[in-house]
């Protein structure tokens, strides 16, 4: 974990501040089996964090807090899973209500992932709800004889909320998008895109007018899609061809600038790539090879000093270099 006071230099917290918990398999932070994923800050200043604590059978989905600006964490005891499961928390919000939620995903066996998602007032105390999604995903065809069939799988990746409606994205192993909402967090509906392409979505984010949700179709182009306040409605929001052009596209995140533009970020053609739009018209990012390089951004925010987006590059490396991009908001 680090901590930038103007998105120019970065200081790394020390790992012996940031609880494990006796939960863990591993005691090291530096051990790649413990994630966070996502954080969300509190009216009260606490921080929130998920993730998980090894991905594999016995794994768990992990919290923690942080009470003085990020400078230490302790783990709570979190939502708890079976010796025979592993689950893990990817994304997490904040409803207007003050109702923290955070989704991701549980796998009971070894041929089936459901999404799920957590509920908390204040990150110490979680309930849990598994969520729609995989009932409608078929069967795998038998395999070939001796090798495993593939699982049934459902998952969501990012979640945000709008006032009290709050939505998931994710996909399936039937390569369709996911998208749910709720208003209560007890009952999710299964909200079906239009135009209903092949592909999966990677993250959303809360506009003025509902939420927009990015992801990649099948045929390799970018998925935008606009979602109303009320999460029950959905539309195309790519702009009539914006993220389709010879080589593949792929959005893996969204912002909104406080005057309600839009940034995504993901690749193209193999490069790192930005697109805003205002005004209703989607706009690439100019700029050389030496600003987009090839490689992939994973996410952007909006701060303070601008935007900051994080990616990788493309290669050998691309699991243990981050690239750090800050930009002026549209």
């Amino acid at each position: 974990m680090w901590i930038s006071t103007d998105g120019r230099t970065w200081r790394a917290i020390a790992p012996e501040r940031i609880e494990l918990g006796d939960a863990s398999k591993t005691q090291s932070m530096s051990d790649t089996a413990v994630w966070m994923s996502d954080l969300v800050t509190l009216p009260s200043g606490r921080l929130v964090a998920v993730g998980a604590l090894n991905f594999e059978p016995g794994g768990a989905p992990a919290v923690w807090l942080s009470d003085d600006a990020g400078e230490s964490w302790r783990r709570t005891p979190g939502p708890v899973t079976t010796e025979s499961e592993s689950a893990g928390m990817e994304s997490v919000t904040l409803t207007a209500a003050g109702k923290i939620v955070a989704v991701g995903g549980r796998d009971p066996s070894d041929l089936s992932r459901s999404p799920m998602a957590w509920t908390s007032t204040d990150g110490s105390v979680w309930a849990s709800v598994e969520l729609p999604g995989l009932d409608r995903v078929s069967a795998p065809a038998q395999p070939p004889s001796g090798q495993q069939p593939l699982p049934r799988a459902a998952w969501v990746s990012s979640v945000a909320a709008n006032g009290d409606v709050v939505v998931a994205v994710g996909g399936d192993s039937d390569n369709r998008p996911l998208l749910l909402s709720s208003r209560d967090l007890l009952t999710w509906q299964l909200v079906e895109p239009r135009p209903a392409l092949r592909g999966s979505l990677s993250a959303v984010v809360a506009t003025g007018a509902g939420f927009l949700a990015v992801g990649a179709s099948e045929a390799g182009d970018g998925l935008a899609y606009e979602v109303d306040a009320s999460g029950s409605s959905v539309r195309d929001a790519s702009g009539g061809g914006s993220f389709a052009g010879p080589g593949s596209q792929a959005l893996w995140g969204a912002a909104v600038a406080r005057d309600d533009s839009w940034i995504v970020v993901g690749e193209d053609d193999g490069r790192a790539a930005v697109w805003t739009r205002g005004g209703g018209q989607w706009v690439k990012a100019a700029g050389d090879e030496a600003l987009w390089p090839r490689g992939s951004i994973g996410t952007v925010s909006v701060s303070p000093y601008g935007l900051v987006a994080l990616g990788h590059p493309a290669g050998k490396n691309a699991d243990s270099e981050q690239i750090l991009w800050l930009g002026t908001p549209p």
